[in-house]
């Protein structure tokens, strides 16, 4: 059993690095933007979207880790989840960054 639930976390690890990777480039770092996609810009809507997935992820890491400590001891994948964790938190200060920079010259008028 701790030999399939360790796999899972790990393909779980993968595919929450994977989300935040992607996100990252797609939004910030305007890769969505293209006639492929059809974007012509990245809008306060577009960031405000990928804030929130973010958000939703931070909130079920927690359950996740509670879930799999119950199933396997302290081990490195529990490592990557924290990491992965921690990568997450700084693209949503990034993506809140952004946000702010944006709405600042509004608020201010």
């Amino acid at each position: 059993m701790s030999l399939s639930a360790a796999n899972l976390l790990g393909y779980l690890v993968e595919l929450l690095n994977t989300f935040n990777s992607r996100s990252f480039k797609l939004v910030l770092g305007a890769e969505a933007v293209s006639e492929k996609t059809g974007l012509k810009m990245i809008t306060t809507a577009n960031l405000a979207l990928v804030l929130r997935a973010l958000q939703l992820l931070l909130w079920l890491i927690p359950y996740i880790r509670l879930h799999f400590q119950a199933l396997l001891p302290e081990s490195a994948k529990m490592t990557q989840l924290e990491a992965v964790t921690v990568r997450i938190k700084t693209h949503v200060k990034d993506v809140q960054a952004k946000l702010l920079s944006i709405m600042e010259p509004l608020v201010a008028n």
